[in-house]
């Protein structure tokens, strides 16, 4: 348990941003409880490590260096692997917060999303020039949303402070993305959720946002309607606060559980 018996918070970046980006939001939660910034295998801190092989092999690398028990949020491709956390040791993910993050990025049948063919193209432009694919990604995620140039300038920012992630982890997130499925298992997840995105949002429809909510056993959705792909730059109060409404939940039915085991 972390200071004063409060709950540790876990931060978990997307693809090819460094950890460094949830910094405004650790700080604001920090003053009174452990938050652990945790990069990806290959990106900010740890570039020089190789890169996970699947989404399975991503969540036990991360729990490897997370707190013994915390609520864990992931952004985009942090969040499947926040997810895939859940799943693989519920005893180690309290809460869980899926910020810009579904059980399956691409879209399917019946399930909104990215195409796949956009993916296929970041694959093959990845490996002609990496430098540019970065950059377009990095406007995909603020295109058509509020305060997109400020947001923009943020994550290009922090990408050139972390240094350019491994090429071998770029291309292991994206076959990630492309290839997870977690939407059958979601009604195993046992931690309390918060599913938090941006109406905006060109990666990640807001329909399947709700539809992750509603899957969930104990999930709330909380959609940002001006809100692009990073919601928690653009819109750090809306989400600090959806982060300490499920801290309270999560925090709320432990000391309840305590309470009845002393009477």
């Amino acid at each position: 348990m972390g200071r004063e018996g409060r709950l540790p918070v876990v931060l978990v970046p997307g693809w090819a941003l460094p950890a460094a980006a949830w910094a405004d939001v650790a700080a604001d939660l920090a003053p009174g409880r452990e938050v652990a910034l945790l990069d990806l295998p290959g990106q900010g801190e740890r570039r020089a490590e190789p890169p996970a092989a699947d989404l399975d092999g991503l969540a036990a690398r991360l729990l490897e260096a997370a707190p013994g028990r915390a609520l864990w949020a992931g952004w985009s491709l942090g969040g499947l692997a926040a997810l895939a956390a859940a799943l693989a040791a519920p005893e180690r993910v309290a809460g869980l917060a899926l910020v810009a993050a579904t059980p399956r990025f691409t879209a399917a049948p019946g399930w909104p999303g990215v195409e796949p063919a956009v993916l296929e193209g970041f694959a093959r432009a990845l490996a002609a020039d990496p430098a540019a694919t970065l950059r377009r990604f990095l406007a995909l995620q603020v295109r058509g949303a509020a305060g997109a140039a400020a947001t923009l300038r943020r994550l290009q920012a922090l990408l050139e402070a972390a240094g350019p992630p491994h090429p071998r982890a770029l291309e292991a997130g994206l076959a990630v993305l492309a290839g997870a499925d977690l939407r059958g298992r979601l009604g195993a997840v046992r931690a309390p959720a918060a599913v938090i995105g941006g109406g905006r949002d060109r990666l990640v429809p807001p329909q399947a946002l709700r539809r992750t909510a509603a899957a969930l056993p104990d999930a709330e959705a909380v959609l940002l309607p001006e809100a692009g792909h990073a919601p928690f730059l653009s819109h750090p109060g809306e989400v600090l606060a959806a982060l300490r409404a499920l801290l309270a939940r999560v925090e709320g039915a432990r000391t309840a559980r305590e309470a009845e085991g002393r009477a």
